[in-house]
């Protein structure tokens, strides 16, 4: 029997490298997460054709995988990114995603309003992302998402999983992991309230 109130969540790295650091966070942090609770559904932003955001592209209709993104973010419940950092912020592929995302269309629906998201960052530098996650957490708030409060930067991520992209430090993973968890807990609670 199906459980009806099984919350649905996309994840995504914001990093377009096929063995991106942020990829493997992204990749602990799902698994982490109770299929009880929760269908994941993980995303790789650059398997899509994505052009970057031109309304001139817009005005004559909206890309395919545009259409399908719009999709799952209508029907998901919360998302989870795992977003470098590029000159103290997040990348460009990201911001490109959500700006399509949120332009409007003749559905009139809100992609983003009452739903939740989880951050986090992995970095070879000292700071772990932080500042780019700071930036990545307003502009969600400005698209409507409650993000949570729990985010996470490791930092010199280059050195901190293994050769199986396993984290070594099983204090940082078990937080890895609680990032994932949290993300479920709230957006459950969010849901009941419905």
């Amino acid at each position: 029997m199906q459980n009806i109130n099984k919350l649905k969540l996309l994840a995504f790295a914001g990093s377009l490298r096929e063995k991106s650091i942020n990829k493997k966070l992204l990749k602990i942090v799902v698994d982490g997460i109770n299929t009880v609770d929760a269908d994941v559904i993980v995303l790789d932003i650059n398997a899509f054709n994505l052009p970057m955001y031109n309304q001139d592209i817009e005005d004559k209709s909206f890309p395919e995988d545009i259409l399908t993104f719009k999709t799952m973010f209508n029907e998901c419940d919360g998302i989870l990114i795992a977003s470098p950092e590029y000159n103290g912020s997040y990348s460009a592929a990201l911001k490109n995603l959500l700006d399509w995302v949120s332009r409007p269309d003749n559905t009139k629906r809100s992609y983003f309003k009452n739903k939740t998201a989880a951050i986090m960052s992995a970095s070879p530098s000292k700071l772990g992302g932080i500042r780019g996650l700071m930036e990545l957490r307003t502009l969600l708030s400005k698209l409507g998402y409650l993000v949570i409060p729990d985010q996470l930067g490791i930092s010199s991520a280059d050195s901190v999983f293994n050769e199986n992209d396993d984290i070594l430090d099983s204090k940082t993973k078990d937080g890895v992991i609680q990032i994932g968890r949290e993300l479920v807990r709230i957006t459950k609670l969010i849901n009941s309230k419905d």
